[in-house]
């Protein structure tokens, strides 16, 4: 009788190489569905805190003679408040403390590739108006910031899904 002593019932090496190739694009494809996952994670995130902001606002409207708060001096010469200006948007904090205990900052709060991620308040013909908004990552902003760009200009690096509310926005 022969022995056979060989390697019998192995994979060869053009099947491991198939089914190397075939885990990585499933891989490849797991990951950009999760990155993307993310993105509109924290773009939903962002129209939600603005949302509280803009309900805080209005709160303080009512409670202080039908006006809105002033860019605190912290802002300087700016025209906008910007959650990445620490102390500004400190100042703004601290005077929606009561309607708004947590103040948010968003997720990213940084510029990336000149789009800044940040959340930005300005006011409007004195205290009588103002306009509130974040720079949205992947989702259309559906119509929200038409007209936001019309008083005090646009601020630095925000491109057009920039997501807009205000009390007077067109």
């Amino acid at each position: 009788m022969k022995s056979h002593r060989g390697f019998g019932g192995g994979f060869t090496l053009i099947e491991l190489l198939v089914i190397i190739s075939i885990i990585s694009l499933l891989s490849s494809i797991i990951f950009a569905n999760v990155n993307s996952a993310r993105l509109r994670a924290r773009d939903a995130r962002r129209i939600a805190e603005v949302g509280q902001l803009n309900r805080a606002l209005t709160l303080y409207f009512n409670s202080y003679n039908y006006t809105y708060p002033a860019l605190p001096a912290s802002c300087g010469s700016a025209t906008w408040a910007l959650s990445s200006q620490t102390a500004c948007w400190a100042d703004v904090a601290t005077i929606l403390n009561p309607y708004l205990p947590a103040f948010p900052v968003d997720p990213l709060n940084t510029t990336i590739s000149g789009n800044a991620y940040v959340y930005a308040y300005q006011t409007i013909n004195g205290v009588s108006g103002y306009r509130l908004g974040a720079n949205l990552e992947s989702i259309s902003p559906s119509g929200k910031g038409d007209g936001c760009w019309v008083v005090g200009g646009e601020p630095a690096g925000f491109p057009a899904a920039f997501y807009c509310m205000g009390d007077n926005w067109q």
